[in-house]
């Protein structure tokens, strides 16, 4: 028996940025929204909802560097050593990185990233409002999938690993898409329950939407030492 749908929308125009939001709620507890420029947190992992945030930003160019210092000084809460795979590192995809990983305070250790894939994927494929139309039209959801490893037997169960997507060289997407639980060609996975022990393994993926170009580039910065310095997997 199919579920009753409700939708609510919204397009707004501030500082040159639009804005959209719409929300559907159907079996599957799937929920977009889109707003104009800031970033909202993610649900629990244990929450079945499901929510989205976009944004397009037509015509900004790269981000500004931070004035602060580049050599990370006592930031970085884990050590960093020879099988630890160092920040700026550039890998292709299909290669394994080796990083340190901190989802809260309690819940961090060493993990091994291997990206299996950058796709470019459809409008189409995200879900629709319940009067048919799409989400802006201008942002295109490109797939990141890629598996985790547990490296240091550290208890890492129902963490989550996200990746930023990025142009070539590392610029900007222009916008903003967050789809927690993912689509079908893209399903955002937890850590489950036995990713407690040295050798555990899932796999997951990260919609990124972009309304300039294609998504080239795959960034690692859940560290403080890459948040400025990330790990780059390139196609």
């Amino acid at each position: 028996m199919a579920a009753a749908l409700t939708t609510q929308s919204e397009v707004t125009v501030r500082n040159g940025r639009i804005a959209a939001s719409a929300a559907v709620v159907a079996t599957i507890g799937l929920a977009l929204s889109a707003c104009g420029g800031e970033e909202e947190g993610a649900a629990e992992p244990q929450e079945q909802d499901s929510t989205a945030t976009s944004s397009a930003a037509p015509a900004e160019s790269s981000e500004a560097p931070d004035d602060d210092g580049g050599d990370g000084g006592d930031v970085s809460a884990l050590p960093i050593d020879d099988d630890v795979t160092a920040p700026g590192t550039e890998l292709k995809v299909g290669e394994r990185a080796v990083v340190p990983f901190e989802y809260t305070d309690d819940t961090k250790g060493t993990i091994a990233i291997t990206v299996t894939g950058i796709e470019k994927g459809s409008a189409s494929d995200l879900p629709k409002k319940s009067d048919g139309s799409s989400v802006d039209s201008r942002i295109t959801p490109h797939y990141i999938s890629f598996t985790v490893e547990n490296v240091g037997g550290d208890d890492l169960k129902y963490s989550r690993v996200d990746l930023d997507g990025r142009l070539a060289g590392g610029d900007s997407t222009g916008a903003m898409l967050t789809v927690i639980g993912g689509v079908d060609q893209c399903e955002s996975e937890s850590a489950p329950s036995e990713f407690n022990e040295q050798g555990a393994s899932y796999e997951s993926c990260t919609i990124e939407g972009s309304a300039r170009g294609d998504v080239t580039e795959a960034h690692f910065t859940d560290a403080p030492d890459y948040e400025d310095n990330p790990v780059v997997w390139t196609k």
